[in-house]
């Protein structure tokens, strides 16, 4: 690579640094690396550090170093599509140039990044400007969430050429890892939604549907160590317009006639348990610090006295002021008064159940237990409206059923408290669902036959890996790989549409693909099926089932399920998938507890006996448990969950589906910190890195024709077009039939991996060739400038230096005459005198002499 080469150098906290590449030998590399600062935008003019260094695989010569973009703008490139360059260090240092520029959208093709600013940026949301995303076209104004929603809004509003209404559904899947903002940008497309719909906050359905976010939030957001607002569950929300109106200008569009919202994956061990810094739902502390004479104390009940105590703001609103705005939102969406209060006691109720306790007792049959009698459980048996004799024989004891027998077994005071705590998850899970289904019931649309098309946005965690990795984050991750495939074929799709409208080949590109580890989790015999299989056993295990997944995929191989399995050798309850956003360890604690997460029949019972009417409705629904294995691997979360994510993606498949990803820039809240390392981790996690390989693996560079003959034409004739200076350079353009190293598209030249890099790298070396030559004509005509300048002054002080002599000898030259002249002069006027003296004497004698005489 010659010399002055802009590249990244790999490695350190920035993930990517600029340099300037001076030398290279192999491996051995100098360079210039430009000063980095996660506080701060890049500064061109600051100094840079010279380094010798040794290259490592995969960039173990200079030659694969990724190049930077040259000639952007101070914002950087507002669609990271044009990057001539377009890799990871790009995607990065691009993402980077915009956020200080306080500019937190970017497009990535029809995708829309959106890094969270940590600041409100008022400029972005100003009502004006949000009828100008559904006006004009996308390109025409700055990246924007808005476009997302605005297109997602004329795809619902079209019209065929006759007039009749062409709209179809949409979706918009927004994810992202937690605290990247993916509630607030759903909001902020809902509401633009609302307000281009042609709703104003009078409008009674507009109304009922924004208001019903906040209401889900109070109940299934909290505070997490990495957001105060943490949603702790997925939805999908799909906003209902009216399909036969038309496509205006705001007003005149078709209007929303309702919404409807699904959830997912509701995280119940929080209502039981938090770590250090974290708290429980925000309802909870709504009701005890906002009802009147509410008894719960905080600090001393066993489900929250562990979390965290001193917030008691979220986001700027007070636990007390989010309490009085939910229960008016309830009352919003069509909740009675008594029903309001039914809820509060009923999430009282579940909060003081942490606090019935057991005893260890022994029994004839072996180890037992017994309810700890007195106020707590006397209260808690109160607030459920339940017997306290009731409840505490449901948590002591257990009903099995064996064909026509029925017997009672005894709980140990784990499997007692056990199902105290599965009793209080599932209250509130089913209060939750109780809510959503108010929800929907208040925001559907209630027009009968009316032709109705929807935008859905799908709220949904992003990819996770952690210290330890549990049941949950493998649901979250099946997700996301199920997600991901959807994407990488919508990408994949968009590409050869590009290609297609450029008249480029394409049947020879490939794509990653993530089937093997989908096969591997829910295919057969996979996590999925072994997991059932285990709850199933008689004596299953967390071991047993880690180990017959060793038995099934351990063996190494380079394709199918087994290629993305890796048993862990030191640990019997550990293993590793490969998954796409990289590599994640899972720790098998708990999962057959967790993925049965059934409530003992007999806490089923008592809740239905329950004179509490709410709780008694909860629990209507209740199915008895059956011993049939099909029923049981039927009930397990896996195998619900399974269901309803295919359900979700068979909805989505039949939608135009549009894709936001949300990144979070840094740990600590701030909006002028950019963790380099954070934001690569999660645009990877996010498939935005998957999303360049799959551009990459056909033609990852393109240019424009004109800007093709402007760069590379000084490597051939000026003269030629761009495909003939293509074809000079690299040889014959591909062809359906022939794999060649580029392709000449209707506006671009599109250019196969390494192509543009290898005439960027000979554009470099004629470059330098010609400064060279530069810097020597330069260099002769100083030397000449300089001579002359040196033979003007020699010659000026010559002459200065003779006139000075030849004056010195002037000057001498007077003197002397005028010496000469005076000393004359003198001898002169002395014979003179002496002349004068002579005469006056013989004057004076001839005078006497007369004077005698006569």
């Amino acid at each position: 690579m010659a010399s002055s080469s802009k590249v990244y150098l790999p490695g350190g906290p920035h993930v990517w640094v600029p340099a300037d590449l001076l030398s290279a030998d192999g491996a051995d590399v100098r360079l210039a690396l430009s000063a980095v600062d996660a506080t701060a935008a890049l500064d061109a003019d600051a100094p840079k550090e010279t380094i010798e260094a040794t290259l490592e695989p995969p960039y173990e010569t200079a030659e694969k170093l990724p190049l930077r973009n040259e000639g952007l703008p101070k914002e950087g490139a507002p669609d990271m599509v044009a990057l001539d360059y377009l890799h990871e260090a790009s995607v990065l240092y691009n993402l980077r140039q915009r956020y200080f520029e306080a500019l937190p959208y970017t497009y990535t093709g029809t995708m829309c990044i959106a890094l969270n600013p940590y600041r409100w940026l008022k400029h972005l949301y100003e009502e004006g400007g949000r009828l100008e995303y559904l006006r004009k076209p996308r390109e025409a104004l700055p990246p924007h969430v808005y476009a997302i929603s605005a297109a997602a809004y004329r795809g619902v509003a079209a019209r065929s050429v006759g007039g009749a209404a062409a709209g179809v559904d949409q979706s918009i899947l927004v994810s992202g890892e937690s605290g990247a903002g993916k509630t607030e940008t759903v909001k902020i497309m809902m509401g633009h939604l609302a307000s281009v719909a042609g709703g104003g906050a009078e409008n009674e359905v507009v109304k009922r549907v924004l208001e019903s976010q906040p209401l889900l939030e109070s109940f299934g957001n909290a505070k997490t160590v990495r957001n105060d607002n943490s949603s702790r569950f997925g939805k999908f929300t799909q906003l209902e317009f009216d399909a036969t109106a038309r496509l205006g200008s705001g007003a005149d569009g078709p209007s929303l006639v309702g919404s409807r919202c699904r959830t997912y994956l509701l995280e119940k061990s929080r209502v039981i348990q938090q770590a250090p810094g974290e708290r429980t739902y925000h309802c909870f502390y709504g009701v005890a610090r906002g009802r009147d004479a509410s008894p719960l104390d905080l600090a001393k009940l066993h489900f929250t006295r562990e979390g965290d105590l001193d917030t008691g703001t979220i986001e700027g609103v007070k636990d007390a002021d989010r309490f009085a705005k939910t229960w008016a939102a309830l009352g919003l969406v069509g909740v009675a008064d008594g029903d309001r209060a039914s809820l509060a006691d009923l999430l009282e109720a579940t909060l003081q159940l942490g606090d019935v306790d057991v005893e260890e007792t022994t029994t004839s049959e072996g180890e037992g237990s017994e309810l700890v009698r007195g106020a707590a459980s006397e209260a808690a048996a109160a607030a459920l409206g339940v017997d306290e004799q009731d409840l505490a024989k449901a948590l002591v004891k257990r009903t099995m059923k064996a064909r026509s027998e029925v017997y009672e077994i005894a709980n140990t005071a784990q499997q007692a408290r056990d199902a105290r705590d599965a009793l209080a998850k599932e209250i509130y899970v089913r209060a939750f669902d109780w809510i959503v289904a108010a929800i929907n019931k208040a925001t559907s649309c209630t027009v009968p036959d009316l032709k109705i098309n929807v935008v859905g946005l799908l709220d949904i965690f992003g990819f996770e890996s952690f210290a330890i990795n549990r049941f949950e984050q493998l649901c979250i991750n099946y997700t996301n790989e199920k997600l991901q495939q959807k994407f990488t074929l919508d990408l994949f799709k968009t590409v050869q549409a590009e290609y297609d409208d450029e008249g480029v080949p394409w049947t020879h590109v490939a794509f990653p693909d993530n089937a093997a580890v989908l096969q591997l989790i829910e295919g057969r015999m996979g996590v999925v099926d072994v997991l059932n299989e285990e709850c199933v056993r008689p004596r299953g295990s967390d071991e047993g089932f880690v180990s017959k997944l060793g038995a099934l995929h351990g063996k190494a191989e380079e394709s199918g399920p087994a290629s993305r399995f890796v048993p862990h050798r030191m640990r019997k309850d550990q293993f590793t998938i490969k998954h796409y956003a990289g590599d994640v360890v899972y720790t098998a604690e708990r999962w057959l507890e967790r993925n049965t997460d059934a409530l003992p029949e007999d806490l089923a019972k008592v809740a239905l006996a329950s004179s509490r009417p709410l709780l008694a409705t909860l629990f209507q629904a209740q199915t008895t448990a059956v011993s049939t294995k099909s029923k049981l691997v039927k009930d397990t979360v896996c195998t619900k969950f399974k269901a309803q994510l295919g359900k979700l993606l068979e909805e989505i498949e039949r939608t135009s589906v549009q894709y936001v990803r949300c990144i979070k820039p840094n740990a600590v809240k701030s909006s002028s910190h950019y963790d380099a390392a954070m934001v690569v981790d999660q645009l990877r996690c996010a498939g935005v890195i998957e999303a360049i390989r799959v551009a990459r693996a056909g033609y990852p560079n393109k240019l424009p024709h004109s800007e093709v003959v402007r760069r590379f034409g000084l490597l051939e004739d000026g003269r030629l077009a761009h495909g003939a200076l293509c074809e000079a350079l690299l040889g014959k353009p591909a062809t359906q039939d022939y794999d060649g190293p580029f392709a000449v598209g209707a506006t671009r030249v599109y250019f196969k991996a390494g192509a543009l890099e290898g005439l960027e790298r000979r554009r470099a070396d004629a470059l330098g060739l010609r400064a060279v030559v530069v810097q020597a004509r330069w260099r002769g005509m100083a030397a000449a400038r300089s001579y002359r300048l040196c033979k003007r002054a020699v010659v000026r002080l010559a002459s200065s230096y003779r006139r000075r002599a030849a004056r010195n000898q002037f000057l001498r030259a007077k003197v002397a005459a005028i010496i000469a002249q005076s000393a004359r002069r003198g001898v002169v006027a002395a014979r003179r005198v002496e002349e004068l003296r002579k005469a006056r004497a013989a004057t004076r004698l001839v005078a006497v002499h007369r004077g005698r005489v006569a």
